[in-house]
């Protein structure tokens, strides 16, 4: 079939393959997107955007260091802030109380 505009240069179609990886290229870069928004949608309930934060350790608890403040100013024996450390779920006393510097130097 001639062209009308051009008169005898022949009409060159293209082949179904372009077309093919045109509708191809078209929807995967839609599923592209459908799959950006769900994932955004849902990132905030698996806990994409939070940060990682450690749990609170035992030395931060404000008991366990107002406990600890009382001590270090002598207003609590050191038998008492063991008892209150151990209540409140703070660091295990050792078993055996440490001896005076003196006792030690002794030996």
């Amino acid at each position: 079939m001639p062209n009308r505009f051009f008169p005898g240069y022949p009409v060159h179609r293209v082949d179904w393959g372009f077309e093919i990886v045109h509708i191809v290229f078209w929807a995967l870069l839609v599923a592209a997107i459908v799959w950006l928004v769900v994932w955004l949608v849902r990132a905030p309930h698996h806990g994409v955007f939070h940060e990682h934060v450690a749990p609170p350790r035992p030395s931060e608890d404000a008991a366990l260091r107002e406990a600890r403040m009382r001590y270090a100013r002598g207003e609590m024996t050191r038998e008492e802030y063991l008892q209150v450390s151990t209540d409140l779920g703070g660091p295990q006393a050792p078993s055996i109380p440490p001896q005076p510097p003196e006792a030690q130097e002794q030996q």
